[in-house]
């Protein structure tokens, strides 16, 4: 039994079509299958095979709709479209139907033997909107209608469903792509509206990767950026997300990784060396130093000195400063921003006046008063407080 989806059909006569160079072939093809139908002796069968195939005038109907015109089943239109197909096979083959057997074989480029290919192409435009299941039955249909066997009929069928799956899955990469595009777009514009801009304008930047351009002992891989015709160092999962995207935008125009030195002194006063993430120029020439962190590594006792000075080092020169998570989309700038409720923050507060917080501190002030991880970095932020990693401590000094 045909189960198909009715309404995915997509109705296709050649007057829907695009006019191209096969438009008359097309309307001869039309007249060949016209011809064909109408040496059947019941006018029923005339109306479900011309209505099935779009040659009646208006349009293209499936089974349901003509069940409803016919006041019979839709199971009911399928047996007697099969029966009248197979009865104009049996005519062809009996030289009954020779008066339109030669124009049908004719319009769709039949031979003896039949050259599947020369056949599907001809009739490819005809299914150009319909759907591949759709398109299959229409081609089957017609090539019966033709004198065609099952087996030869199936496989031109085939042949163009196979076309039509390649179709739409291009179609859907495309309407993907441009999906795609609109996200990637997006997510670069808001990170610019969060960039943190000196007073002072860009020096001239000359972008310069410091990163080894193999594997190096930290585990860093590479990857290549068609836009920017190179080869980039990433180091995490975050970087290599945010690659793709800056590689997809055509905003950005250049990128080096790992781009400068930046010497600082950590928590414990020990001299140290830090290494921005990435360092990308924009179409309008402006200059981004570009940190990548998972969220709650924004809050860090020891990335925040860095990016200090990682902030510092960017505006002596003119440049940007960003430090974002890629996966989340949110950027430090604006958790910074963030409201938190009075409740909240008045319950860490109360908290840390009497020492710093455990993870099992933690717990037990959530079970109190819920709080989102987006709130709890908003207030380390802005409050000035400390979160330290292995064990895991918040405390207000």
């Amino acid at each position: 039994m045909d189960t198909t989806n009715d309404a995915a059909d997509v109705a296709l006569a050649p007057s829907h079509m695009n006019v191209d160079a096969f438009q008359f072939e097309l309307i001869e093809l039309e007249d060949a299958v016209s011809a064909a139908i109408a040496s059947l002796p019941d006018k029923r069968d005339q109306q479900i095979l011309s209505s099935g195939l779009g040659l009646s005038g208006h349009g293209t109907m499936n089974m349901s709709e003509l069940g409803v015109v016919l006041e019979i089943s839709r199971e009911r239109v399928r047996q007697l479209r099969n029966r009248a197909v197979n009865r104009l096979n049996r005519a062809i083959r009996s030289n009954n139907g020779e008066a339109w057997r030669t124009q049908l074989m004719k319009a769709m480029c039949l031979s003896t033997p039949i050259n599947y290919l020369k056949t599907a192409d001809r009739l490819q435009p005809w299914v150009e909107n319909l759907t591949p299941d759709a398109a299959y039955r229409q081609v089957h249909t017609v090539a019966r209608i033709a004198g065609v066997d099952e087996a030869d009929a199936d496989a031109i069928a085939q042949i163009i469903k196979t076309d039509r799956q390649m179709v739409y899955a291009r179609a859907r990469r495309e309407r993907g792509a441009i999906r795609r595009a609109d996200l990637v777009e997006r997510r670069i514009v808001r990170w610019l509206d969060c960039v943190e801009w000196p007073e002072r304008p860009a020096l001239s930047t000359t972008l310069v990767d410091h990163r080894q351009p193999t594997r190096d002992v930290r585990g860093g891989e590479s990857v290549f950026l068609e836009t920017f015709n190179k080869e980039i160092q990433y180091e995490s999962g975050l970087e290599r997300l945010f690659l793709q995207y800056v590689d997809e935008s055509p905003l950005v125009i250049d990128i080096a990784s790992q781009p400068c030195r930046v010497p600082y002194s950590d928590l414990h006063q020990s001299s140290r060396t830090y290494h921005p993430d990435f360092l990308i120029r924009l179409r309008d020439g402006e200059v981004i130093l570009v940190e990548i962190k998972g969220t709650l590594d924004f809050v860090d006792a020891q990335n925040l000195v860095k990016y200090s000075v990682g902030r510092a080092y960017a505006h002596q020169r003119g440049w940007g400063w960003l430090v974002l998570c890629p996966h989340t989309n949110i950027t430090i700038q604006q958790l910074r921003a963030r409201p938190v409720p009075n409740a909240i923050r008045t319950a860490f507060q109360e908290l840390l006046a009497a020492g710093p917080l455990s993870l099992a501190d933690f717990r037990c002030l959530y079970a109190q008063q819920p709080f989102s991880q987006a709130d709890l970095l908003a207030l380390i932020l802005t409050s000035g407080w400390k979160l330290q990693h292995a064990p895991f401590r918040l405390s207000s000094d």
